[in-house]
């Protein structure tokens, strides 16, 4: 009765675990999913104390930013910003880009080959584009920002699952034997 059962269990256990997908591993401005910390440092600005740090958060998902919140200048770029790639002679790079009205934007960028001044390939970049008239701004903050991830759960892997499918279906029915013949 117990083989014919974990005969049963063992395949059925065996081909859920691996139906199971594994967790998407996008990447988006050089990041997996999840939520982070960010730190846009200021390097350069017309309009704000440099050196400094400005604190937010982003989110990633499914290859693409889906959040921001950070506020810059005294005011909140909060939202799910736009994502896009860049590309011209001189520079490539993933852009994720809230838009403020009077106009002004907040740019995270990760450039992924060229360069433009004192940023090259590799690096994540961002711009604050500061409201000078209803319809114009002038990018004229800028620097480099980093990401720290807040919540770092990982998923079970489908083949623990399955290794602790075999090891239960091998211990129960030697514990069964084992009281069958002392009794």
């Amino acid at each position: 009765m117990i083989r014919s059962l974990a005969a049963m269990v063992l395949p059925a256990t065996v081909a859920l675990v691996v139906a199971t997908p594994l967790a998407a591993q996008a990447s988006w401005l050089s990041l997996s999913d999840g939520q982070y910390a960010v730190d846009l440092n200021c390097t350069v600005s017309t309009v704000m104390a440099c050196p400094s740090v400005i604190h937010g958060t982003l989110t990633i998902q499914g290859s693409q930013a889906t959040a921001m919140n950070v506020t810059i200048d005294g005011l909140d770029f909060v939202g799910d910003p736009g994502d896009t790639l860049f590309s011209v002679p001189q520079i490539s790079d993933e852009n994720s880009q809230l838009v403020l009205s009077p106009f002004s934007f907040l740019s995270l960028r990760y450039i992924t080959s060229g360069s433009i001044g004192s940023f090259g390939t590799g690096d994540l970049w961002w711009v604050y584009c500061n409201n000078v008239n209803p319809n114009a701004c002038t990018p004229a903050t800028q620097g480099l920002w980093s990401a720290t991830p807040l919540v770092n759960v990982p998923e079970p892997a489908p083949l623990a699952l399955l290794a602790a499918a075999l090891l239960a279906s091998t211990v129960v029915p030697r514990r069964r034997r084992r009281a069958r013949t002392s009794a």
